[in-house]
């Protein structure tokens, strides 16, 4: 009865069981697709064993992957003016040589946000949240670009609209 209850509530809340993005559920892109492409290493090396589904989020392990590009496809229409938010963690950067790191997420070819932290430096999670101005269709490609040097592990935690 109390599992119905709870069942109940979230379906009144406006919840429901099938996501806007299924982070277990992505691709690797074919670089010429790449929204980054000139960010590219001279040797990409990106094997199938780079990434690693963690319960709900994908894990990109750069000792393996130098340059990871991966793609999902969304599941509802999202309507313009409607508040995305993302949350991308990794654990402590670190390299032989210092630089910076770099990861994008852009919604049908276009820029949603993007950071690039240090390395070295600490484990951190990142949350960003915005208005996203147009339309998003069921069936529109969301892209993840990923790149640093060094033996570093990131996760995708999260990429929803907020409801």
């Amino acid at each position: 009865m109390l599992l119905w209850l709870i069942g109940c509530t979230q379906f009144e809340k406006g919840t429901t069981d099938v996501p806007w993005i299924d982070l277990t559920v992505y691709e690797q892109v074919d670089l010429v697709n790449d929204v980054f492409a000139n960010h590219q290493p001279d040797v990409v090396e990106c094997p199938p064993n780079g990434f690693r589904v963690e319960g709900t989020q994908l894990e990109v392990q750069t000792d393996i992957c130098n340059y990871a590009v991966v793609e999902w496809t969304t599941q509802y229409f999202v309507k313009g003016g409607t508040d995305i938010e993302a949350l991308i963690l990794h654990t402590g950067l670190w390299a032989a040589e210092e630089g910076n790191a770099h990861f994008a997420i852009s919604i049908d070819g276009d820029l949603f946000w993007q950071e690039s932290p240090p390395i070295p430096s600490n484990t951190e999670f990142f949350f960003y949240e915005a208005k996203w101005p147009k339309d998003i269709f069921s069936g529109t490609k969301v892209q993840l670009h990923l790149h640093n040097h060094g033996a570093n592990d990131w996760r995708v935690g999260y990429l929803q609209p907020v409801e």
